[in-house]
């Protein structure tokens, strides 16, 4: 015998004995009608918490803080001093070529920002959210974006040197060109990264999982990739002299027409090692 709920909020029984549902009607008692009102009450408490703690203006910068954030950095780091526990909220913030230097933005929510040309030079973005914001040209050199969610965000010609990316996500993160000299990616998150002709001199790649990465033609010179992941990564032509492979997973990645560590070029075939010319 199975128990369900007719369309009236009856009670329903189906018996076994025929092939067609066979109804037996009676209202609930009033012991029922209390358990299902607790019921219904709980879990309406939960939707109505789950959607205050995402608020809808939290997908929009909040104005007040953009507008002292362009005003004035000095006046900004202050604020965040003296109120550490409040919201940053600038998703969708336009600030193509601001002047952002040293400003304190750690944690806070800036996905789908535009940050063209703008200068971010020793910011601290330490968990920032920056999923697919614009940042093309900009200027991040020393700034620290350890933890920061960086998925499919776009930093083409972008100058990284000497930025901490440890433990930070650059899932599809679209940085062709980008110049990453002696930039800190210890275990950072980049599968399907697009690195197509970046700079990475003597970058740390220790622990990062570079799964079907995109650095053909890039300059890895002296970088250091000690246990990465570069399982089906695409190297094809990138420049590795120097560069430290020490137990990094090479499953699948091609080397073809590679400068390899020891100076000499992979020739064709070179899948998940150097074939020298």
């Amino acid at each position: 015998m199975v128990y369900g709920f007719d369309i009236n909020g009856h009670k329903a029984v189906y018996t076994k004995e025929t092939p067609k549902l066979r109804y037996r009607i009676r209202t609930f008692t009033k012991n029922e009608e209390k358990s299902m009102t607790k019921k219904i009450v709980a879990i309406v408490s939960g939707i109505s918490l789950l959607l205050l703690s995402v608020p809808v203006w939290s997908f929009y910068a909040d104005k007040k803080q953009e507008k002292l954030l362009k005003k004035s950095v000095k006046k900004w780091n202050a604020w965040r001093k003296a109120n550490p526990k409040t919201w940053v909220v600038l998703n969708r913030m336009k600030a193509s070529r601001a002047d952002f230097y040293g400003a304190n933005l750690s944690k806070a929510r800036m996905n789908n920002t535009s940050l063209f040309y703008a200068n971010l030079s020793t910011a601290n973005l330490k968990e920032a959210l920056l999923g697919n914001a614009s940042l093309s040209g900009a200027n991040l050199r020393n700034a620290d974006l350890s933890k920061a969610d960086l998925d499919g965000a776009y930093l083409k010609h972008a100058n990284c040197f000497g930025a901490k990316f440890i433990s930070a996500s650059l899932k599809k993160t679209n940085a062709k060109e980008a110049y990453l000299w002696q930039a800190d990616l210890t275990k950072a998150k980049m599968q399907e990264i697009d690195l197509k002709k970046a700079s990475l001199w003597r970058a740390n790649l220790q622990g990062a999982d570079l799964t079907k990465a995109r650095l053909d033609g890039a300059n890895l010179s002296g970088a250091n990739f000690k246990d990465a992941d570069l399982t089906k990564a695409n190297l094809q032509n990138a420049f590795l002299w120097k560069a430290n492979l020490k137990g990094a997973t090479l499953r699948g990645a091609n080397f073809t027409g590679a400068i390899w560590v020891n100076g000499k070029q992979c020739g064709p075939g070179s899948i998940g090692r150097c074939n020298p010319l």
